[in-house]
């Protein structure tokens, strides 16, 4: 899952994925779906039920997310999809990474967050480079 792939650092982020082999699931607002689909991504709306949409776009499964946006939904739809909370990356979401027993992992402020997210994403995605699904919002 990568949640805010319309933004700058989601956009390297779905090409990073999509050229490891990852399946990838896609949110985006409909004027942006033609893109996301020449990437290779599959999309669904974002938004009430985002977790049951992914589920039936990916029902192999979700290994690995990777958040942009901080939302709740982002991080709710992450923790309830990936197995392993310790492949949930977040740039954003800070406060909720605080909680006890969260076990995903957190960027700290960095000059640009695209190299941090960039690492961050390969990896979530090492070692199942087939089943890294990705979804924005």
């Amino acid at each position: 899952m990568i949640h805010g792939a319309a933004g700058g650092v989601g956009v390297m982020a779905v090409q990073l994925a999509a050229a490891r082999g990852a399946t990838l699931v896609a949110t985006a607002s409909p004027a942006q779906h033609g893109f996301f689909r020449k990437l290779g991504a599959v999309l669904v709306a974002s938004g009430d039920g985002l977790a049951e949409r992914v589920r039936t776009a990916a029902p192999g499964g979700i290994d690995a997310a990777l958040d942009l946006v901080g939302t709740d939904e982002a991080i709710d739809v992450s923790l309830a999809l990936v197995a392993d909370q310790a492949r949930i990356a977040t740039i954003v979401a800070v406060r909720r990474s605080w909680r006890p027993g969260s076990r995903f992992s957190v960027a700290r402020r960095a000059r640009s967050q695209a190299p941090r997210s960039a690492t961050m994403l390969a990896w979530n995605l090492r070692g199942s480079p087939r089943r890294g699904h990705c979804t924005s919002s």
